[in-house]
């Protein structure tokens, strides 16, 4: 599931995530977690009570998950964000590309209950955030090296949103597992002062 929820503080949250398995019961795990996660991000809540109460939610529903939750300001261009055992997020530039710096916590379900540990990085207008499942990951089998490299390449071109997932998407094979990709990018509206990479993590 993904979502993109805005906010009554001049911030978008961004969900996404991805329930283990496949049929009515994973579908119906998915509906659950992607409620509480939106219903919580519309209230205005930080990242770490929206995927401590996924957490809580996953174990409920004996279910395991990865998921990714960030804020974005979109004043500044922060990006504020934790992540459950999910792949980590690419930041695309048509002249850089990385990864997002993800503090590694176990998947929902896994029985964490130590809270959560967050990072966020400050973004450029034109840079270019790239969530994926771990699906369209398998399929590709080198989603680093080959796929962000590509996304970054058609981004340097001009590529809207959507052209940037279908080039993800037609990237990789068909795969087994389901490919999903949310692509995030800022274009205006950020504070001059604000512009550059400012990286940091904290618990």
């Amino acid at each position: 599931w993904f979502d993109v929820v805005g906010r009554p503080d001049d911030t978008v949250a961004v969900v996404f995530g991805d329930v283990m398995g496949h049929g009515d019961s994973v579908a119906a795990a998915a509906d659950c977690l992607s409620r509480t996660m939106r219903a919580l991000a519309g209230e205005g809540h930080d990242p770490e009570v929206v995927m401590g109460a996924a957490r809580e939610q996953a174990l409920r529903l004996a279910t395991t998950a990865t998921a990714v939750y960030g804020v974005v300001d979109l004043a500044t261009g922060g990006l504020e964000f934790c992540s459950a055992g999910h792949p980590a997020p690419a930041l695309l530039d048509p002249m850089w590309r990385g990864w997002l710096p993800l503090v590694p916590t176990p998947l929902l379900g896994a029985g964490w209950t130590e809270g959560e540990d967050c990072a966020s990085v400050l973004l450029a207008s034109g840079e270019i955030v790239v969530i994926y499942s771990d699906g369209l990951a398998d399929a590709s089998g080198s989603l680093p090296d080959v796929t962000a490299r590509l996304m970054a390449e058609a981004a340097a071109g001009g590529a809207n949103p959507y052209q940037l997932c279908s080039v993800a998407l037609s990237a990789t094979g068909a795969g087994t597992d389901d490919r999903s990709v949310l692509v995030l990018t800022l274009s205006e509206g950020l504070a001059d002062e604000a512009r550059g990479h400012t990286w940091s993590a904290h618990r």
